[in-house]
């Protein structure tokens, strides 16, 4: 992948993180074709992986939860 790809990937990997803040439910109903596996950034996969425990365990994906839950794992995405 040059850099260009990488680049698009990263950018693509963003949008869907965002598109699934905003739409939190799509999580569960994309479940079975979509997963942390499909990040290739560490840093995203993980973001998905806590929105999906959020779901999973019956709570809404606040920003900042989400922001608190990622920092309490040490990891910054600033």
């Amino acid at each position: 992948m040059n850099h260009k790809e990488s680049l698009v990937s990263l950018n693509l990997e963003r949008s869907s993180l965002g598109g699934f803040i905003n739409h939190p439910q799509s999580i569960i109903e994309l479940s079975h074709i979509f997963s942390e596996k499909e990040y290739s950034n560490r840093i995203h996969s993980t973001i998905f992986s806590v929105m999906k425990n959020l779901i999973s365990n019956g709570q809404k994906i606040e920003k900042v939860v989400l922001a608190q839950k990622i920092k309490d794992l040490g990891i910054s995405y600033n």
